[in-house]
Formats: C-alpha cells, sequence, structure tokens
C-alpha cells in the first residue's frame, strides 16, 4: 500500500538524510492541473531512472525491483484522484533496495532525478533569513582570509562536516558541483559535470553538517555571503 504524505516532518527528514544504500533515488515531479500531463512528466522520470540505472551496471532484476515500485505509484489512479494532485504542488519519491516514502508539498520544484548513496534533500533545505544572511556576510568578510573561522572551499567544508565541525553552512539554490567524495582518504574529488557514476557534493555537505548538529540554509546565487561560490561554512568555535 503507497501512504503519501502531506508533510516531510523532523523526523522524516532526518531518517531521509541518515539513510545511505547503493542506489537511493530521489524523484523531484512537479505537479499541475490536469492528471495527464502529470503522469505523463512522472513516466517519463521513471524512465529516465531506469536508463540511469542500466548505465549504472545495476543487475536488470535489481534495476525492475526499483522501477516496480515508482511503477505502482504511477498506476495508481485512485492517489492521482485525490484532491492534493488538482493543485500546484511536487510529488517527491526517495526509494532504495528496501524501502519508499511518497510526498507531495506545497513548493513548486524542477523536475530532477538522482541516484547515488544518499538522497537528494538539497531543495528541502530552509531559506536563509536576510537579517542572518546580511550579519554573517559582513562577519565573514572580516574573517575571509581565516580558514579556522570560515571557507568556501568545498573539499575543505565536507570533512569538516563529518567532523561535526561547520555552525552554519550557506549553499547556494543552484546545485552545480558534482564528483566523489572518500570518506577513508576524506579527500574530494569534483567532476566538470553530473554523470552517473558522481553525486552532488553539495547535498552530501548540507546533509552531513544537518546530521552533525550544524544549521543548512540556501541562498539565491546572487546574494552568497562570498559572491561566486557555491557554498560557505561557518566554523564552530572552540
Amino acid at each position: 500500500m503507497i501512504t503519501l504524505k502531506t508533510h516531510i516532518s523532523t523526523e522524516d527528514f532526518k531518517d531521509l538524510a541518515s539513510t545511505t544504500d547503493f542506489n537511493c533515488v530521489s524523484i523531484y515531479c512537479p505537479i499541475h492541473t490536469g492528471e495527464k500531463v502529470s503522469k505523463n512528466n512522472l513516466s517519463l522520470l521513471i524512465t529516465k531512472v531506469e536508463q540511469k540505472l542500466i548505465a549504472k551496471g545495476i543487475d536488470h532484476s535489481e534495476a525492475q525491483n526499483i522501477i516496480g515500485r515508482l511503477e505502482q505509484i504511477l498506476n495508481n489512479d485512485s492517489l492521482w484522484e485525490e484532491e492534493e494532485f488538482k493543485q500546484d504542488k511536487t510529488l517527491i519519491i526517495f526509494s532504495n533496495d528496501n524501502n519508499i516514502q511518497t510526498f507531495i508539498v506545497q513548493n513548486v520544484f524542477d523536475n530532477c532525478i538522482h541516484i547515488t548513496s544518499n538522497y537528494y534533500l538539497l531543495p528541502l533545505f530552509k531559506k536563509a533569513s536576510n537579517t542572518q544572511l546580511i550579519e554573517d556576510s559582513l562577519k565573514i568578510k572580516q574573517v575571509v582570509f581565516n580558514e579556522d573561522l570560515t571557507t568556501n572551499r568545498l573539499e575543505k567544508i565536507i570533512p569538516l562536516a563529518f567532523e561535526s565541525k561547520i555552525a552554519r553552512l550557506y549553499v547556494s539554490s543552484k546545485n552545480g558541483v558534482y564528483g566523489v567524495y572518500d570518506t577513508v582518504n576524506k579527500t574530494t574529488m569534483i567532476d566538470n559535470e553530473k554523470n552517473n557514476q558522481n553525486m552532488s557534493l553539495i547535498n552530501l555537505a548540507a546533509i552531513t553538517t544537518y546530521l552533525y548538529g550544524g544549521q543548512v540554509n540556501i541562498v539565491d546565487p546572487m546574494f552568497m555571503p562570498t559572491k561566486g561560490t557555491t557554498i560557505q561554512a561557518i566554523l564552530k568555535t572552540k
């Protein structure tokens, strides 16, 4: 039975952030008035998920297990007849080899799919308040060259997040940094573009900061504390 939640609780979010698996599938599907358009949109996204799973070299039966659960949502007519699907919202699906969670939220997000070792939660973090953003931007300008207090280097931020050393993290709402992080050697390899073998490193930094007690804020790229950057961390003081 498919359970559709209309709200992502703190407990839900923490559970999603702490989930790691070989094939964590995240789907963001905008819902618009008109069932046919929305279902066609989800069908296209599911097809893309299947193509990506195959490109990753996933076993056929394993891939079909994941796709089968997604298609249950697509083909559940009673689900699509619910009042929630008659308004502009976003259907968000998180699925791995063992579980599937389905939400429909008020915000309208762009189409996107991610298949990595964690769920793609970046769009769900809160936007930074203007007051806090202005205050922190001024602080950062004063100590910009002191990496014991602040840094915008992603290769430094991710291991700091795992070490619970980040107090606040500002991330650009335009996600565009992909690569691989080696948790054993604490090294970051940044790729030129998204592919079937890498992940959003901004998302990794955000969910790790969150899990280790830091605050994560989404910022319009034009208003990042340090212009031209995609991420900025303020470190905890000793």
